[in-house]
Parts: structure tokens; sequence; C-alpha cells
């Protein structure tokens, strides 16, 4: 009997550990532009989700971004465009990615709530995100 409540106790344990984890993802695009004789460097904010999940369109969805040590953020498009789902015109596919221009090196820090909803169980949660980018 001890042993199953120290299993069920690791597994409760465990299982809220991953909670957090959430389908939605933020990832930080560069991508280099040759434009006549020089390279220049261009940064993208991308959110998406996988198949069969859906961002929510009418919902507070938001994203902050703040540098430091030494990164700018001059200016920032974090308005949500994309592709809408045919069966489902309230909920987005996939998001454009959204142009960002910065200066200088440092991290660069994202902060995101995003609603998104699974489809194939029918709920729709908020995705907390929290993460930091090295850009030199």
């Amino acid at each position: 009997m001890r042993k199953l409540f120290i299993f069920l106790f690791f597994l409760l344990f465990f299982g809220c550990l991953n909670a957090d984890e959430t389908p939605v993802e933020i990832k930080l695009i560069k991508e280099e532009v040759k434009k006549k004789s020089s390279v220049k460097t261009e940064y993208y904010i991308k959110v998406s989700v996988p198949e069969g999940y859906g961002i929510q369109r009418e919902a507070p969805n938001r994203i902050l971004l703040s540098g430091e040590d030494g990164l700018k953020i001059k200016k920032v498009d974090t308005a949500f465009k994309g592709k809408v789902n045919l069966k489902k015109p309230e909920y987005f596919d996939y998001v454009d990615k959204m142009p960002l221009k910065i200066s200088g090196k440092g991290n660069l820090l994202i902060n995101a709530k995003i609603f998104y909803c699974d489809f194939e169980k029918n709920i729709c949660v908020p995705a907390k995100i929290n993460k930091k980018e090295m850009i030199n």
C-alpha cells in the first residue's frame, strides 16, 4: 500500500511539472537579406501551433518584448494576422511572422499570453510564455 501511495505521489508531482507545457511556440527568426552590395539582417517573431490546434482570433492575445544588456526594440508589430481556419473561422490556422526592428546586442525578453484551442479535446486555454533569446 505504501509503495502504491509513493508511486501515485510521484506520478502526480511529475504530471504537475509538465502542466506548464504548451503547444504554442514562439520563435525568433533571423533572415539575411542581400541589398545591392550589403547584407542586412532582419528579425521576425513567429507564433505557431501544431495541426489540430488554433489560435483564437478575438481573444486578447499579447506579446510583450523588451531588451536587456544593450538591446533596444525600435519597432515591432505584434498584431495577430494570418490564415483563418476554414472549418472554424474564429481561429487562425497559423499567424504570419511579425517584423521586429532592433538595435544593439543583448537579450530579447519575450513575454506572451496566447489563447489557443485544442480542436480534438474541444477546450481553449491561455498559454503563458516567458522566453529569452540572445542576439549577437
